[in-house]
């Protein structure tokens, strides 16, 4: 009998609950995006995550152009994960030091030169050298990232805007193929990485457009964000 009033009790107070959970998360989440600084960089994660997606997406069909066997490009992001993860590592205490900025911008500036050798370069041999880089573009851009957006949410919205930064990686993991799915009808798979790197040049006046606090401070600036 109290088992049933109890679970009755719960059914009740669920609708309430779930109505109030909603208007929190939509009321944290107008507060970070009244913080220019914060929206802009979320505008510029996106962009480089359509980039990276849409070229990935089409990455073991770029090695079999150049008439790479298959085995090379499941070795290539072996080397990927390999060269990543010294840099994980190292990318905490660079944010530390000199500001998460500083690793966001190495990120933004080596991308587009990394897509753009995919798709210009001559031969496959070519894919091994610019593995290389991916350590700078995607482990530091990933723990730039979420030190950046932790530094910049008020204390109450640290998890809302981490939600936000996963959601801005999601759109841009689907965009980018999708993208790229609709732009390999009508250009060789050359250009299509060409055009990804345009893209991710792109996203750097976006994030010059955050201002200061965004990539020469080293710790952020939390602003006072009032709710409604």
């Amino acid at each position: 009998m109290f088992l049933t009033m109890g679970i009755l009790g719960a059914a009740a107070r669920e609708p309430e609950e779930r109505a109030m959970v909603a208007s929190r998360l939509n009321g944290g989440a107008k507060r970070l995006f009244r913080d220019r600084t914060l929206s802009a960089f979320l505008l510029t994660y996106f962009l480089f995550k359509v980039a990276e997606s849409g070229t990935m997406a089409f990455f073991a069909l770029r090695i079999q152009e150049l008439g790479g066997e298959r085995h090379i490009a499941a070795w290539a992001l072996v080397l990927n994960a390999v060269c990543e993860m010294p840099l994980m590592l190292a990318a905490g205490p660079l944010c530390e030091r000199a500001g998460p900025g500083t690793v966001l911008l190495t990120a933004l500036l080596v991308q587009p030169f990394r897509l753009l050798a995919y798709g210009l370069m001559p031969s496959v041999h070519w894919v091994w050298p610019v593995q290389l880089f991916h350590g700078f573009t995607y482990a530091f851009m990933l723990v730039g990232a979420v030190t950046f957006v932790n530094g910049r949410a008020p204390d109450d919205l640290r998890a809302t805007a981490q939600g936000m930064l996963g959601m801005a990686t999601a759109a841009g993991m689907a965009v980018g193929p999708l993208a790229g799915s609709l732009l390999a009808r009508e250009m060789p798979l050359s250009g299509l990485f060409v055009f990804f790197a345009a893209v991710s040049a792109g996203a750097i006046p976006l994030f010059a457009a955050a201002g200061r606090p965004a990539w020469k401070v080293s710790g952020p600036q939390r602003p006072k964000l009032t709710a409604e």
